[in-house]
């Protein structure tokens, strides 16, 4: 069983023979150290000392908390019964269930005076080898049924620092232990160690490699290195407890420290760390309030000039936005960097797209608890009217192929769950705005595009009297509905089977809203076949792909004639793909059914708010008379919606009172065409409505 990276499976026992100044700021390092740094519980933290009663700390606030703090004066019942109650030092490891079947780790610490092959913990005995290693063979039996022998030697990872002297003849006490750590910073023959009342200098060093300090350029064997880079071509960012001797050591020489003999340690069986470090993303039902799982509040948007909130979806066209990446910090153990995979793409739950990789060095070493933002440029193109974010976090370098390893090797799937991979996030949200028509719901769908090669008709007024309505006949396709695209791919392997699950309120609240779904061809998109949900056991779309495939879905939604949306309107569409089980069913015989199982993958939650947008400018030629018959048109950045407007001989053009949404403006006059440019109708920033649209013939 591999040690774990849960803070309920650390403990710690520090021990002092001496309660002097010195030894104390030892014990406060120390304690500081795997607590702040690695996570370990106050509760499951004793700082033992060799004295009649706990001595004043006022000085030392460190070991003034909450940690248990023990003073011992006899041969103690240690020695027998001691470990038997809730008040023994063992006691503890063994009885406390921890998170699960992983190793639990030990950590022993001892400083002060020491003989050799024992340390002075009382006047009338001490604490040897002998005992200690009789400790470490103690064992609690459950009862039962059936009775367990619980051992410490079999349950823990054992990890003995000896600070004082003499600390090598202590190295029997580990000997049968299958999973432990010796280090010692005097031989078994030193009677002496290094240090001043600021502390021992091997401990200095050893909780320097602990927090992820660096060796300065002067130290002999390993110049500016951290812990973790030595005996290592590259570091990977854990930190064994040999590792932390050796840096002890040459932070001692390096500053010409003189503790007087050779640190050394010894490590047998797997994952010699007091910790294992954890790196987090929100998923979006982690926040307050809860949203889907698809909607981290760890991943966002924003873009110089616009908006800077860290919580926007809004993609600013044609300009270089940021992506902001928060990183949160877990585990027992620091960070000192973190490889970054960050993937901008159309398709639910992955498939093509653009990945970026990177390093994050935080401005400081992140202990447990910390949080810090990574962030990159990305130049949005206005190729697509909606993008997803999936960021990951690694120890080690992420390649382009492994952002999406969720999705492949066929198996993967069946264990797939995104409230199991806390190291990764998606953030798929739409903000989309309808404006209400006292007019109409809008067009029908398949119907809100106009003819671009001709857009005479389109662009006529709709009403008799054009001074009092700026409308045109084709204003309307912008107005009271939405229709966008959303992509399923299988970048699995093998066919899988999909459901794209339906917003209930969309199917409920048929007096404010009519939904439909369509298939659609990219190739043609005029192309449309109606898609009907299944309504039990839930409303969905069933879809069934081949690896590599993709289906284009049309999302209509309108709003029925004369409904408002008062408030902002989440609806969700969770896509889920199906895993094969085995259920097996007890009667005169034993039988397996096979079943399919269906499991959140993706999703997208496209944002319904009330509002409208004047979409007006100028036409011009530079110095130049602009020609007769020019008209304006502006479409969605999916092509789903579009219409046109005549300009007047000033070259004004105007569309009134539209979705606020993002679109695509060009003119025509005759065979010819302007250049296109992207207008935001969305709120992207307070002054978006004011910037004055200016087409240029040239």
């Amino acid at each position: 069983m591999a040690i774990t990276s849960k803070a309920e499976d650390k403990y710690a026992y520090l021990f002092t023979s001496d309660v002097s100044e010195r030894y104390l700021n030892d014990l406060e390092k120390v304690y500081n150290t795997i607590s702040d740094y690695y996570n370990y519980p106050d509760g499951n933290i004793w700082i033992v000392f060799a004295a009649d009663s706990v001595p004043d700390l006022t000085a030392f606030p460190g070991l003034n908390g909450a940690a248990v703090k023990k003073a011992v004066n006899t041969t103690l019942a240690m020695q027998d019964t001691y470990e038997d109650s809730a008040e023994g030092l063992f006691y503890k490891v063994l009885n406390d269930p921890g998170s699960g079947p992983g190793k639990k780790s030990v950590l022993i610490y001892f400083t002060g005076a020491g003989n050799n092959g024992s340390i002075t913990i009382a006047a009338d005995g001490d604490i040897d080898s002998t005992w200690l290693q009789a400790r470490l063979g103690f064992e609690i039996i459950d009862p039962g049924p059936p009775p367990v022998v619980n051992r410490i030697s079999e349950k823990c990872q054992i990890n003995v620092v000896m600070q004082q002297p003499h600390g090598e003849s202590f190295q029997n006490c580990v000997n049968a232990i299958a999973d432990n750590t010796f280090t010692y910073s005097c031989a078994q023959t030193d009677s002496v160690t290094g240090g001043t009342n600021t502390g021992s200098y091997f401990t200095s060093g050893w909780v320097g490699a602990l927090r992820f300090e660096q060796l300065g350029a002067g130290a002999p064997n390993y110049p500016g290195k951290y812990a973790d880079e030595i005996d290592l071509a590259a570091g990977n960012l854990h930190i064994t407890l040999d590792q932390a001797c050796k840096f002890a050591k040459d932070y001692c020489q390096e500053n010409g420290l003189a503790i007087v003999s050779t640190p050394d340690s010894n490590m047998v069986g797997n994952d010699p760390y007091l910790g294992l470090p954890s790196l987090k993303i929100l998923d979006g039902d982690e926040h307050t309030p809860p949203r889907s799982w698809w909607e981290s509040p760890d991943i966002w948007l924003t873009c110089p000039g616009y908006y800077n909130s860290d919580d926007n979806d809004y993609y600013v066209y044609d300009e270089d936005n940021t992506i902001h990446i928060r990183i949160h910090a877990g585990g027992c153990h620091p960070v000192r960097l973190v490889y970054i995979g960050s993937k901008v793409f159309r398709s639910g739950g992955g498939g093509p797209g653009e990945v970026h990789t990177g390093i994050h060095t935080p401005a400081s070493v992140l202990k447990p608890g910390d949080s810090s933002t990574y962030a990159y440029t990305y130049y949005y193109n206005a190729g697509f009217a909606h993008s997803c974010i999936k960021s990951r976090l690694a120890l080690e370098l992420i390649s382009d192929s492994e952002i999406d390893d969720l999705d492949s090797g066929g198996a993967a799937v069946n264990e797939w769950d995104p409230h199991n991979r806390n190291h990764e996030a998606q953030r798929n949200t739409d903000p989309s705005g309808l404006k209400s028509s006292s007019g109409g719901a809008g067009a029908a769908p398949g119907e809100g595009k106009i003819d671009e090669k001709a857009p005479e008709e389109d662009a006529e007024p709709e009403t008799d009297n054009p001074e009092q309505d700026t409308d045109t006949k084709s204003t309307k396709n912008l107005r009271a509905f939405k229709e966008h695209v959303y992509i399923i791919r299988n970048n699995m392997k093998g066919m899988r089977d999909f459901r794209y699950l339906i917003d209930p309120v969309l199917l409920k609240d048929n007096k404010r809203f009519k939904a439909r779904w369509f298939a659609v061809d990219p190739q043609y998109p005029g192309k449309m076949t109606e898609l009907r949900p299944i309504i039990k056991p839930l409303p969905h779309i069933p879809i069934v792909l081949r690896p590599g495939r993709e289906l284009h879905i049309v999302n209509y939604i309108g709003l029925n004639k004369g409904v408002n949306v008062d408030k902002p309107l989440k609806i969700k569409f969770d896509i889920q793909v199906g895993t094969k089980c085995f259920m097996r069913f007890f009667g005169l015989r034993l039988r397996s059914l096979r079943r399919m199982v269906f499991r959140s993958w993706s999703g997208v939650t496209m944002i319904i708010q009330d509002g409208s947008f004047t979409l007006k400018g100028t036409v011009s030629k530079g110095k130049e008379k602009l020609p007769e018959r020019i008209y304006v048109m502006a479409e969605t950045l999916d092509g789903r919606q579009s219409a046109a407007a005549p300009v007047d001989e000033k070259g004004n053009f105007i569309f009134s009172r539209i979705n606020p949404d993002i679109y695509r403006v060009w003119a025509k006059y005759g065979d010819m065409t302007s250049r296109k440019i992207i207008v935001h109708g969305q709120p992207i920033d307070k002054d978006s409505k004011k910037r004055p649209v200016i087409i240029s013939l040239d």
